[in-house]
């Protein structure tokens, strides 16, 4: 249940964010940027990698705490990574990919079936 509460969403590499919008009612997320070292941004986002893959950056979304926090590199900046993770904080997934949809529709059936339970 904790894993679901922090999901953690995302990583950027050469993949393209896809034409698809955002769910209809994706949260409005507070955006944090973290502009870290590069190991420090690789610490933060390279275990959500998939093996042998360095990340550029990626965004962190916590759906009960309300936020997005975004890790880039300040040592190799780069703008297009940067609004990159806006637009997967923004609820906009990579082509192909339904992740932050899914997990989006997770928390939600999670939180609907928490709401029954304590209501019994």
């Amino acid at each position: 249940m904790r894993h679901l509460s922090k999901s953690l969403l995302l990583l950027i590499g050469c993949t393209a964010i896809g034409n698809q919008s955002s769910p209809s009612d994706w949260p409005k997320l507070d955006v944090a940027e973290r502009h870290v070292s590069h190991r420090e941004m690789r610490d933060a986002c390279a275990p959500f990698a998939p093996p042998m893959f360095s990340p550029e950056g990626c965004a962190i979304i916590d759906f009960a705490a309300d936020t997005c926090v975004i890790y880039v590199s300040i040592d190799f900046p780069s703008q297009s990574v940067l609004e990159h993770e806006h637009e997967h904080c923004a609820g906009r997934d990579h082509v192909g990919s339904a992740t932050l949809r899914d997990a989006w529709a997770r928390w939600k059936k999670i939180q609907d079936g928490t709401r029954r339970i304590t209501s019994q």
